[in-house]
C-alpha cells in the first residue's frame, strides 16, 4: 500500500513540473484579448475582421538628433535601412 501512494505522489508531483514549464506564446500584436468577450449583450459579434494587406505593423518612432528610427514589427530600422 505505502508503494503505490509514493507511486502516485511521485506520479502527481511530476506532472506539475512539466505542468509549470509550458510557456503559451502569445503576441498582443497579432491576437486579440483573451478577456474580452467576443459577444455583447444583445449578441452582436464585436471580433474585428482582419484585413488584407500590408504586413508592416508600425509599432514607434524615436526621433534623435544622431538619426531617426522606427520600430517596425518588432524590429529597429534606421533610415534607409
Amino acid at each position: 500500500m505505502v508503494k503505490v501512494v509514493m507511486f502516485f505522489l511521485i506520479l502527481i508531483l511530476t506532472i506539475g513540473a512539466y505542468a509549470q514549464e509550458f510557456k503559451y506564446p502569445y503576441n498582443p500584436l497579432t491576437e486579440r484579448d483573451p478577456l474580452r468577450p467576443l459577444i455583447d449583450e444583445e449578441g452582436n459579434i464585436l471580433i474585428k475582421e482582419k484585413k488584407e494587406g500590408s504586413s508592416f505593423v508600425l509599432q514607434g518612432i524615436i526621433y534623435s538628433p544622431q538619426g531617426s528610427v522606427a520600430i517596425i514589427n518588432n524590429e529597429l530600422l534606421h533610415e534607409g535601412d
